[in-house]
Order: C-alpha cells, then structure tokens, then sequence
C-alpha cells in the first residue's frame, strides 16, 4: 500500500527518495521499514523517541530523535530537510497533525496509519454500502454518532484526524487498516485470537 501511494506521486520521479517514518520500530512500522529498506530505493529516516532496544535497523536508517506529544521538537525535526514522504504510525488525533501541517511545504506526500475504525463513530444512517454489501468510504462522511463515538474513542480519533487532515493542505493518504495480525503482534489482539480458537470458541 505504501509503494502504491508513494509511486502515484510525485516523488516517483526522484532518483532515491527521501521518507522519514514517524515510529516504525514496532509491529506494522517496523515491516513497512523493512520493506522500504528490502526495495533499496529509498533513503529512509526514522523519528521516534529512540526506547526500542534493540534497535531492529541500527547502522541501517539515519535517526532523530524526540516525542511525538513535543510538537515543537517534531517540526525541528521535519524542518531539518525536505522529505519526498513522511509516513506517520502514530497520529491519533487532530493535535498530532500541528507539527506536519506547520511544515506542509517541506512534504511531498503525508502518508497517515488511519482504521477502519472510523465508520464505528459514525451515524449508521449515513452509510452508503456497494453491490456486495461492504461500505464505501463516503459512509464516514456523516455526523459523528456520539453514543457510538463513545465506545470507540481510537475509531473517533481518527475521523477527526482524517477530518482535520482534508482541511490541512497537505497532500495526503489515509490507509484505514482492518486488525493487522503477524510478526512482531504487539496490540495483545493475536494472542487472544489465537487463544479463543485453540479453545474452539468463536473468532
């Protein structure tokens, strides 16, 4: 999904582009970093708070380092260059979006980890559903559904995020993300699945 959203773009067009990844050492970030280091063809950098031990790309991708919540040390960090990309695993609400939106000139693409989450703080009256049945992306489009909202905060989060997003100015994606399972699992969420299984109860 990346490859596809960063090859539509304009920075297809760079020789080696640059992609700084905010997180990427932790389950879904770590494999899309791996994957952008197996392709070979671009310079990637990762921000985050430098904690993970070990390092899984040490010597491997350049470094900065700061917090997510410290907005000033993340646009210090974005201002330092220009990035073809910058792919953020960890922006869950409007505020996260300060820091990129303060340096939009300075990103080609804004590539955001959204969730299929969303549509569960959403009224169910403004869904729009395709021939087979599944909803369409526009069914998030509606009011917000508070008592809904209220039972998945992550989901509302991130409607607000995309929201603020699609006023930023930012050229962006939003890839809305099913429950992710495989290596490096870290959410609890596999554990349990396989669990409930190994038991014969219901997935």
């Amino acid at each position: 999904l990346f490859f596809c959203a960063m090859a539509a773009s304009s920075m297809a067009a760079s020789a080696r582009p640059s992609v700084l990844v905010l997180g990427g050492t932790q389950f879904i970030g770590r494999a899309s970093v791996a994957a952008l280091l197996s392709d070979g063809g671009y310079d990637v950098t990762l921000l985050n708070r430098g904690r993970s031990r070990p390092n899984p790309f040490e010597g491997r991708v350049a470094t900065l380092k700061a917090d997510r919540t410290d907005a000033a040390a993340v646009e210090a960090a974005l201002a330092s260059r220009r990035w073809d990309a910058v792919i953020d695993f960890i922006a869950f609400a409007p505020a996260d979006l300060a820091p990129i939106v303060s340096r939009r000139e300075s990103i080609g693409l804004y590539v955001v980890i959204s969730t299929d989450s969303v549509y569960m703080a959403c009224d169910p009256g403004s869904f729009s559903r395709g021939a087979a049945g599944g909803l369409l992306e526009e069914s998030s489009g509606g009011a917000i559904d508070a008592a809904r909202a209220a039972d998945d905060r992550y989901g509302e989060g991130k409607l607000l995020l995309e929201r603020a997003l699609a006023e930023s100015g930012l050229r962006y994606v939003a890839l809305r993300l099913p429950d992710v399972l495989g290596r490096h699992e870290n959410t609890g969420r596999q554990h349990s699945l396989i669990t409930r299984l190994i038991k014969g109860k219901a997935a």
